[in-house]
């Protein structure tokens, strides 16, 4: 039953998906959605969010606080957190509880932030 409910969880990652392209998109809405919030702006004005981001200094330092260091963890979150809800239903479907949904998205998570925390520093 575990080989099964993982097969199924990974078909499922691969049918949510769908092209390359698609998953670009969904990610990209997540994220300019995310800043919009952040910066109390419209998620249809990306350029405004732009200019804003880039307007954001480092106290410390001086330099743009949404540099290369942000860029590069933030992708190293967004590779290693588990974020899909639907992906969560099937696993507990599949087991018939809630206890491998609920690990995962911890064990995920904190490897996505201790990730993320060390791509920061390292690139920083």
């Amino acid at each position: 039953m575990h080989i099964r409910a993982h097969a199924l969880v990974a078909i499922d990652l691969v049918r949510q998906a769908g092209t390359q392209r698609q998953a670009v998109g969904v990610h990209e809405q997540f994220f300019v959605g995310t800043m919009a919030t952040l910066f109390q702006s419209s998620e249809d004005n990306t350029q405004g969010i732009i200019e804003k981001m880039q307007a954001v200094k480092n106290p410390k330092t001086g330099k743009p606080l949404y540099g290369l260091p942000y860029a590069l963890s933030l992708i190293v979150f967004y590779a290693f957190a588990l974020q899909c809800m639907s992906t969560m239903a099937v696993m507990k479907r599949e087991t018939g509880s809630w206890t491998w949904p609920i690990a995962l998205f911890l064990i995920y998570g904190i490897i996505a932030y201790i990730g993320a925390y060390m791509v920061y520093h390292i690139a920083n």
